[in-house]
This record gives C-alpha cells, sequence and structure tokens, in this order.
C-alpha cells in the first residue's frame, strides 16, 4: 500500500473502512501470506503514534472470524484513553460521533451500539477541557459544536433508551452529566432558563447561547429537532438571534447568507404561515427590533436588509415598491441618516459606498431628461434633504457635502426627483431664485405641471409664461 502512495491517516482510515465492508465476503486467498496481519500492525503504529483514535479502535475491533467487532481488552482500552488524553476536542468528538453514526454508514464493522462504560472513561480523562469548551469560538468552530451537540443527544437517547431511569450526574458526575442533558436540549427546545445559566456558567455569552440553539444550524442549512416539531417556535427563535446579532459589537461576517435569508426566494427558509401578524420575512425579523446598533459595518448590513429589493416575483411588486428608507430612524438608535453632524457626514459617505461599492452607476427614467441615481439611492438623498428643504441657509451649507456623497448636484436633484417634496417645500426656493423654474421645465417637465396645480395660491404669470414658452 505505501508502494502506491498511500501513507496519511486519512488512507488508513479509508483502507480500514473498505475492509470491514468487504468482510463478509472474505476468504483465504483473499490476501497473500500475512499480508492483512502486517497492514494491521502498520496501521496500529500509526494510529499509536499519531494519537489518532478513529483509526487505533478500527483495528481494535477489526476481525474477520466473528460477526461482530472484537472485544476490547484491557490493553486496548488503555491505548484508546492514552490517545484521548493526547487528542483535541475536534478530534475527539469526531470520533466519538462515530459510534453513533455507524449503524447509517457502517463506517466500522456492523457496529450496532456504543459501548457507555468506555465512552464514559473517555469523557472522563477529557473531563477539564469538555469542561472548558467554552474557550472554543462557536461560530468559527460551527460543525464542531454541531458534532458535540448532535453526540450528547445520541448519546441521551440511546442510554435512555435501554434506561429511563438512568440518572446522567450519577452516572457521568455532575458537571459532564448536566452537559450532556443541557446540550441535548439545544438541539431540541428554545433554551430554557436554567440552561441558559448552567451554559452561562461554562463560559458562553447570551449571543453564543442563540448560536448554539439556532444560528450554527442555520447558517449550515440544517434542520433541528426544534425545526421539525414546532415551526412557529424555531422561527421566533431564529428572529432572537437575526436580532441579536446587530446588537452585538463584532461585525457579521455571513453577510451574503443573511440577504439570500431576507429575500423571499430563499426555498428552505419559506415562513411556513403567518406568524405574529407577519408573513414576509423581513418584516417578521424586523418587528420589535430594539434600537442600537454598536458596529458600523452591522448598521450597514441592517440597512441593506431594510431597504432591497426582496424579491424577483411579480407578487411583490407593491411590496418592493413602498420605500423603506424613512423606518431606517425606527431601528438605528446610532447611525443617524444625516449629515448634520462630522460623525454622521461620515456614516453617510460609508453608507453609500457600501451599498455601491462599484461607484454609483445613473440610470435613464421615463420622466426625466438626464440620467437619474438609482431608486434607492434617490430615496437615500430624498430622506436626507427633508432635514434641510425648509432653510435655504443650512442647504447651501450642506450642499458641496452633499453633492460629493451622492454623486449629483442637489438642484438638478431637486428637478428630478420633485416628487419627493411637496410644492410648499419647493415654492420658497423657487422665489428666492435658488432653484430655476425653466431648468425645472427642461429636466422634469412632468412634474413642474404637477407643481404648479399644486400650488395653493395662482401661480406667478411669470412661471406659467415660461412652462408655455417650454411646451
Amino acid at each position: 500500500m505505501e508502494e502506491q502512495g498511500v501513507t496519511s491517516i486519512s488512507d488508513y482510515i479509508s483502507v480500514m473502512k473498505g475492509l470491514s465492508r468487504i468482510g463478509k465476503y472474505h476468504t483465504d486467498g483473499t490476501f497473500i501470506g500475512s499480508q492483512l496481519e502486517d497492514f494491521l500492525k502498520r496501521a496500529k503504529e500509526k494510529a499509536v503514534k499519531e494519537q489518532n483514535l478513529i483509526l487505533l479502535y478500527q483495528v481494535l475491533v477489526f476481525s474477520y472470524l466473528d460477526s461482530e467487532p472484537a472485544t476490547l481488552t484491557g490493553e486496548d482500552i488503555s491505548l484508546l484513553l492514552t490517545s484521548a488524553k493526547e487528542s483535541n476536542l475536534e478530534d475527539l468528538f469526531e470520533f466519538l460521533s462515530l459510534f453513533f453514526e455507524e449503524e447509517r454508514s457502517r463506517y466500522w464493522k456492523e457496529n450496532k451500539a456504543a459501548e457507555t462504560r468506555l465512552i464514559k472513561k473517555i469523557l472522563t480523562v477529557k473531563r477539564e477541557e469538555i469542561i472548558g469548551i467554552s474557550k472554543i469560538p462557536v461560530l468559527e468552530h460551527d460543525t464542531f459544536y454541531m458534532s458535540v451537540i448532535s453526540f450528547f443527544r445520541n448519546l441521551k437517547i440511546s442510554i435512555l433508551r435501554d434506561c429511563m431511569e438512568t440518572n446522567f450526574e450519577e452516572t457521568f458526575g455532575k458537571d459532564l452529566g448536566q452537559m450532556i442533558l443541557v446540550f441535548s436540549a439545544l438541539y431540541e427546545e428554545p433554551v430554557k432558563t436554567k440552561n441558559e445559566k448552567f451554559l452561562k456558567n461554562l463560559g458562553y455569552t447570551e449571543m453564543d447561547i442563540l448560536n448554539l440553539n439556532s444560528g450554527i444550524w442555520f447558517l449550515n442549512n440544517e434542520r433541528t429537532y426544534l425545526q421539525q416539531m414546532s415551526a412557529i417556535k424555531w422561527w421566533r427563535l431564529l428572529k432572537r438571534w437575526f436580532q441579536e446579532l446587530f446588537h452585538q459589537e463584532t461585525e457579521i461576517s455571513f453577510t451574503d447568507c443573511l440577504r439570500t435569508f431576507v429575500r423571499e426566494y430563499f426555498d428552505g427558509q419559506k415562513m411556513p404561515q403567518k406568524i405574529d401578524g407577519e408573513n414576509i420575512i423581513r418584516e417578521f425579523l424586523l418587528k420589535g427590533f430594539q434600537p442600537g446598533v454598536p458596529n458600523v459595518w452591522n448598521s450597514y448590513l441592517l440597512f441593506d436588509l431594510l431597504t432591497m429589493k426582496i424579491s424577483d416575483n411579480y407578487r411583490y411588486d407593491v411590496y418592493n415598491a413602498q420605500n423603506q428608507v424613512p423606518r431606517w430612524d425606527e431601528l438605528n438608535g446610532t447611525h443617524k441618516l444625516s449629515a448634520s453632524r462630522k460623525e454622521e457626514e461620515e456614516w453617510l459617505r460609508g453608507l453609500v459606498q457600501y451599498l455601491y461599492p462599484e461607484g454609483i452607476k445613473k440610470e435613464s427614467d421615463y420622466g426625466s431628461a438626464l440620467p437619474v441615481l438609482p431608486k434607492r439611492l434617490v430615496q437615500i438623498y430624498a430622506h436626507v434633504l427633508q432635514e434641510y428643504i425648509a432653510d435655504q441657509k443650512k442647504l447651501e451649507e450642506k450642499e458641496p457635502v452633499l453633492d460629493d456623497i451622492f454623486d449629483q448636484d442637489i438642484k438638478e436633484f431637486l428637478y428630478q426627483q420633485a416628487s419627493y417634496f411637496t410644492a410648499e417645500q419647493l415654492h420658497p426656493l423657487f422665489e428666492s431664485g435658488y432653484l430655476d423654474f425653466s431648468e425645472f421645465v427642461k429636466i422634469n417637465s412632468m412634474e413642474s405641471r404637477k407643481y404648479l396645480r399644486e400650488m395653493d395660491s395662482p401661480s406667478p404669470s411669470s412661471l406659467r409664461c415660461i412652462l408655455l414658452q417650454e411646451q
């Protein structure tokens, strides 16, 4: 085998897996001489040398002579415990998890049940490390934690299947016994107050617990027992997790996943029904959101999720057409959509760059003679201008800054997007000469007519003359 370049631990494990599967076809002529015995000897030496539990266990229980795996001797168990002591927790739980995957994957030879005593001994020798597991970051090691939770749940089910009266604290010790039950429950139900207290005593934060309870499963598209049994409880739990993400100082790294989640076409996560009065994912997730987003990048992401188009399906056209930008004031609590102060100006500039990382590209528009800004940017610009439009002095003061941020002159924007403002707001700017009605007619004749119609008092004859001339 080594002559063929098969020398790694994973290579050996694969060969052992193959040997176990073909065991029932074994005859005296399958191997030449001591070929099998020599390989098993080398595999055992390699497993001991590299402290690999999976390969070591495969070799120790391997047998072609009996229908069941070989019985472990005291020396075998001693070797396994020594290897367990030297293994890191990720390798340890990968090994332990295979006990319960065996019936599905036949990873080892027809091993129908895990030996509770062996598992107890292995957990005991690693007790201190296991109790200190919270030192391992949850999101960075999501698949590891999924294997831990799955293992503890399978262990609990296996033990209770044999004896419903089992006391886990007596069997595994108080800390490990509680840990088995609490981690199992993370897969089965929203975390209870008692279990949350235990997890916090282990060193987990509230965000960690929500990640363990729902986040890591959602991000890996894995359905938990809770999700299968109660979709409503699962969605409410997912909402808590989603909202808490934005209250953290840490920047969210899985932004595309959240964008996909909010978009209605995400088939695997469609809401099963109206929950708490909402049947649109974004509205459900943001309902009851507590203001305050300390991380700047997370605030940009939240704004993006709030204002983005949620679907290309025509059924959502009316919803997509709604201007969501004004709702930002309900959510932000930290970052105001304004340019009044230096920090606000910097946040606004960063937001525009975040939403349009490749630069602002103007679009053609039926109602305007000139290309216009993208619709969402128009809504943002118009919202910001509402703060200054009643005070021409402030408007002129902010003009250079806003022109630079939005890559469009304020006057041109007001002509193009007059529909975002009332005639009463625009009239003083025409009266003072800040805006030029003739330019308004050239750029947006439709809105200029609307402006004249909306004026409470008859429009000045000079303005009417200009309009007639342009026509």
